[in-house]
């Protein structure tokens, strides 16, 4: 086997740091390749104004591209973001010391440094934080080796030096050191990288076990959609169940961080009051991976649209943490797609910009006018945004589209022409559209869902169901075993009513019997087979149903609330899993129904619930009700008998 060519920055310390990245790997057969960096060559350029990100690696990443060198090992802090194309990083070892020391003559610590004293710093974050304890010093810039840098102490050109402890110790020159710096550090100091060419998966192997990144976690930048909780996306959500610690806006469903993980963050920007500053999220995410902890960090809308991704993206990734992006809707198109409009038309519009309103006052250039612009943070800046496309030739007439709250239950909208457009009075958060792509702009019909969940398509409905669910349920405790309840066939009427009673009853072995084809479909869902399928879903219906099969002995499992039919047969026990209880919606506490066209109540508890709330139905609403049970509720809460729609008893 030939030996392995690590190619090293030609100082003693390089050298010192290959040799201690190889010696990891028993075994390992290499010869090192030194090679000088463009910082070796160029001494005079002081680090205190800065220099290129690659100004100490990059021939020793040309020797690996050119096939010279087989790996190459930098001190992980000098790795420049991004990482060159056609490499990738193999290993990050553990750290050494992160720390910053003090070499001083007479090893006189920082305090007892005389007044004027001269300290030789090589970058500008290092004279900062030594400034802000010793204002009263100088600082001059200094570079070359380590010992290059000691022997200015020797030769009295300076007082003292600010090093990198771990360049001490490897070098064993640990008794040089004064003390040990307080301040913060390169968060990759005290780390060596193994760098290597893509296409060399016998290398990544070789490296692995010296691999610190191993016990990182994984940050996942997850768009949670414009604010209702039903258009986030598949995989987000299962992201979001899966990892240790979530860091999230402020206008969220905050229902769906119900039971995710107990380390919550709310990182939430809300006009004049700031949570957390950017950098401040940044850090966290940072500590929470270094943690070993998977972070979701959950933000409204997509994340790469006009949020703050890009800078968390780079903040990690100089710290060689994993991140990935999953998408989701933003409030652009979800505005567009509650109100029916096709952002790009054929011989209509083109193509669709997105864009800040802030851009309106900031002289940005405006795209040609035969697209459709859509902006952000408009709520404020409508009279602005009008005068700017008026002046750069827009027709007055052109259509705008205001959509406030896009895809949220309190969403609402208007259409103005270009010249208008200053007049309206919606607040923030606004999506502006502008553009002959909302000329046929309409609001479809909503009807306002208040149970549970959506099981399926309403064909009874002719409107758009908006889902806030009014109520919730949740298990009773200490049920009976199955041997105490057992019974010939279990009759299960509800999606509830099959999650409950399986996750308590694994091992019944009787028949299932199933309300109507989304409760059977809601047990085949959770591994169950069904024996039988009620063609009729409404409780009476399935009453006369049951009486039909020969079962002697039918559990039925059901609420704390329940009574119906069912109960009345003298072969049926019903068998109480679950209690309901009102809900305040976690989005909106209390929509405005102004909008809407009626209200869907699947049960009973829900008219329950919405009037606790409400106090009434606005007379402009019609009342569409799952079952006579569910319509009588409504009845008695005063609700006018033409204005009660039950779909159970429609054809």
């Amino acid at each position: 086997m030939s030996a392995l060519r690590v190619a090293t920055r030609k100082s003693p310390l390089a050298l010192i740091q290959a040799r201690e990245v190889m010696d990891r790997l028993p075994g390992a057969i290499f010869e090192t390749l030194p090679l000088d960096s463009p910082g070796d060559r160029d001494k005079e350029r002081s680090l205190l104004a800065g220099a290129p990100e690659d100004f100490f690696t990059r021939d020793l990443d040309l020797a690996l591209l050119e096939g010279r060198a087989d790996a190459a090992v930098h001190s992980a802090k000098d790795l420049p973001y991004p990482l060159p194309e056609g490499l990738v990083l193999a290993a990050l070892t553990d750290c050494l010391d992160s720390r910053d020391a003090l070499a001083s003559r007479d090893k006189r610590k920082l305090d007892e440094l005389p007044a004027g004293a001269k300290v030789g710093v090589s970058s500008a974050s290092r004279r900062k934080e030594i400034g802000a304890l010793r204002p009263d010093l100088e600082f001059v810039s200094i570079r070359g080796t380590i010992g290059e840098r000691l022997s200015k102490i020797d030769d009295g050109e300076i007082d003292a030096l600010v090093v990198a402890a771990c360049a001490l110790k490897r070098l064993g020159l640990e008794n040089r050191i004064a003390e040990p710096l307080p301040f913060q550090t390169h968060p990759l100091q005290g780390h060596l990288a193994v760098m290597v060419k893509r296409g060399r998966p016998e290398l990544l192997a070789l490296f692995a076990p010296i691999d610190a990144r191993r016990k990182f976690g994984r940050v996942f930048l997850l768009g949670a959609g414009p604010g209702s909780g039903d258009l986030i996306t598949l995989r987000a959500k299962k992201i979001l169940g899966m990892c240790d610690a979530v860091v999230h806006d402020a206008l969220l469903d905050q229902a769906l961080l119900d039971g995710v993980t107990d380390e919550l963050f709310d990182a939430g920007k809300r006009a004049g009051s700031h949570s957390m500053k950017q950098g401040e999220i940044c850090a966290l995410l940072y500590l929470l991976a270094s943690e070993g902890k998977n972070v979701a960090r959950l933000q409204g809308g997509d994340p790469s649209i006009f949020g703050r991704s890009a800078e968390e993206i780079r903040y990690l990734g100089e710290r060689l943490v994993p991140v990935e992006i999953v998408p989701g809707v933003t409030a652009a198109t979800a505005a567009a797609a509650d109100t029916l409009v096709s952002l790009t038309q054929r011989g209509v519009s083109p193509g669709a910009t997105f864009l800040t309103a802030h851009s309106a006052s900031e002289g940005e250039s405006i795209p040609l006018k035969a697209s459709t612009l859509v902006y952000y943070m408009g709520a404020n800046r409508l009279a602005s945004l009008s005068e700017r496309l008026l002046s750069e030739g827009w027709a007055q007439e052109t259509p705008c589209l205001l959509v406030r709250n896009a895809g949220l239950p309190d969403e609402s909208a208007e259409k103005r022409a270009l010249e208008d457009l200053g007049a309206s009075l919606l607040p923030s958060p606004l999506v502006v559209t502008v553009g002959k792509a909302v000329r046929d702009y309409r609001t479809p019909p909503r009807v306002l869902y208040t149970g549970i969940e959506v099981t399926h398509i309403h064909r009874e409905v002719p409107a758009k169901l908006v889902h806030v669910p009014f109520i919730s349920v949740r298990a009773l405790p200490n049920r009976p075993p199955w041997g105490e309840v057992r019974a010939d066939a279990v009759f299960i009427a509800s999606r509830s009513a099959a999650r409950f009673f399986f996750a308590r009853y694994l091992e019944c072995d009787a028949d299932i019997l199933a309300m109507g084809a989304e409760t059977a479909r809601a047990i085949a869902s959770l591994g169950r087979a069904v024996n039988h399928v009620s063609p009729f879903p409404e409780s009476e219906a399935a009453a006369e149903w049951l009486k039909s099969l020969s079962y002697a002995s039918v559990l039925y499992p059901c609420s704390s609330l329940s009574d119906n039919a069912l109960h009345r047969l003298p072969n049926v026990r019903a068998l109480r899993l679950y209690e309901t209880v009102p809900t305040v919606p976690t989005v909106q506490p209390k929509p405005d129904l102004g909008g809407y066209d009626g209200v869907f109540f699947s049960s009973p508890s829900t008219v329950r619930a919405f009037f606790a709330h409400y106090g009434e139905l606005p007379p402009h609403l019609a009342a569409w009700a799952q079952g006579k049970h569910t319509a009588n509720e409504l009845a008695k809460n005063g609700v006018e008998d033409g204005r009660i729609i039950d779909v159970s008893t429609l054809p």
